[in-house]
């Protein structure tokens, strides 16, 4: 057994240098309504307003001065650059993120719809400035992406059974000068999509990774600050089970000195879970196969019995139950393992013990422990008898929501079906 004077370090955490901040940048955009926006927000919405406007007055000017379209298109572009503007004054006095990007959004689809419709329709480049506003609404919420797809595909496919209708659809753009409206159109979905969307999108997806980098920081340091508590738990118990050993030493009486030990291995088996946690690589769930094996090892040792007349048969699969379950069915096994070692011998002095352990569905477990002694007398029971032994484990039996029974036919049999907790 390890000695409880032994090394006991204490862990120490610093706190990590990455801001936690990052957890919230992580998602610029996902807020609520009534929330206000943060000085990143903001940056975005001006700078996403102040870029569209000077990019739609510029195009203007060109499509008004050098390509000669002096009808219809140059006119909305002046105009969307006015409504967008506007739309940037209001939202720094309400100061509504849900406002001010529905009505940016709209004004978007209203300029590229018009221009389309006044540039040739489905063959209008300016078409390819619609998806750019289905990418914003995925940026702002999933649900604005969903709703402005469908509002986008529907509004295509309008404009596509407009050419249809006569007079519906018109080209205002100088045959000569179509190419270079072309040009200046994909510039401009090029600025919108790669300078400004893809720009947030990059940083977007840098944020996360740091807030998932710092995630996995705090979780590192809950774990090894769950190991240490484990540690410190086991060595605290292993502190009384050293108290009540050397206070054993001054009792004389044997039967006195039995309750001390056998107080002692109760313990073990608490302390033996805490231990097992803190050195294995799950924090919330035991192996229990090893841990049997090492309980009735401990016991054993305790009992000061030859472990050559002690045969163990162990049928327990590799599953894990958690600490609220494993120290109460620890310290059943403990007791019904005590009293097979005692009194479970046969005739020639051997000790037989037979330990299964059964999965039934996905909670459902049947544990079974018996020996080839000469068997408990049946009448004997926990109500009427002033065993401690005996009355723990009807008492843990149920604290596990369980049932147990007892046999005596060819040696003592538990039987104990629990749900894990």
């Amino acid at each position: 057994m390890t000695s409880v004077f032994g090394s006991n370090p204490w862990v120490k955490i610093t706190n990590t240098s990455i801001n936690k901040t990052l957890v919230q940048k992580s998602v610029i955009f996902e807020i609520k309504p009534e929330t206000l926006p943060t000085k990143k927000q903001k940056y975005y919405i001006i700078l996403i307003t102040i870029v569209s406007g000077v990019l739609t007055t510029l195009l203007g000017v060109f499509c008004y001065f050098l390509l000669g379209i002096q009808t219809n298109i140059p006119f909305i572009f002046w105009g969307y650059t006015v409504a967008v503007l506007v739309n940037l004054g209001l939202f720094l006095l309400h100061k509504n993120l849900d406002i001010s990007y529905i009505t940016t959004a709209f004004l978007v689809f209203l300029g590229s719809f018009l221009v389309a419709m006044n540039s040739g329709g489905i063959s209008s480049p300016m078409i390819y400035i619609l998806p750019s506003i289905i990418i914003a609404g995925y940026i702002m919420r999933r649900k604005y992406g969903r709703y402005t797809a469908i509002f986008i595909s529907l509004a295509v496919l309008a404009i596509y059974l407009l050419e249809f209708v006569d007079g519906a659809i018109s080209n205002h753009v100088p045959l000569e000068s179509q190419a270079e409206f072309s040009l200046l159109s994909i510039i401009m979905c090029i600025v919108m999509l790669g300078g400004i969307l893809g720009d947030f999108m990059a940083k977007n997806s840098y944020y996360v990774y740091k807030a998932k980098k710092y995630i996995e920081i705090q979780n590192q340091e809950k774990e090894i600050l769950l190991k240490e508590i484990h540690h410190r738990v086991k060595n605290n118990l292993q502190i009384v089970m050293s108290l009540l050993k050397l206070q054993g030493y001054l009792i004389k009486d044997e039967k006195t000195l039995q309750i001390f030990d056998e107080t002692r291995g109760r313990i073990y088996s608490m302390a033996l879970t805490h231990e097992m946690l803190y050195k294995g690589d799950d924090l919330a769930n035991i192996g229990y196969d090893k841990y049997v094996e090492r309980l009735i090892l401990n016991l054993v040792d305790s009992l000061s019995l030859e472990k050559e007349k002690v045969f163990t048969d162990i049928h327990i699969p590799e599953v894990k139950i958690n600490l609220d379950t494993a120290i109460p069915l620890g310290l059943v096994i403990n007791e019904v393992i005590t009293n097979a070692l005692k009194y479970g011998a046969n005739s020639e002095g051997q000790t037989h013990i037979f330990i299964k352990l059964s999965v039934i569905g996905k909670e459902d477990f049947i544990l079974e422990i018996s020996d080839t002694g000469k068997g408990i007398n049946e009448e004997i029971t926990h109500e009427n008898s002033d065993s401690l032994g005996l009355q723990l484990i009807q008492t843990l039996a149920e604290q596990l929501d369980g049932e147990i029974t007892r046999k005596s036919e060819e040696g003592t049999k538990y039987t104990l079906i629990f749900k894990a907790q």
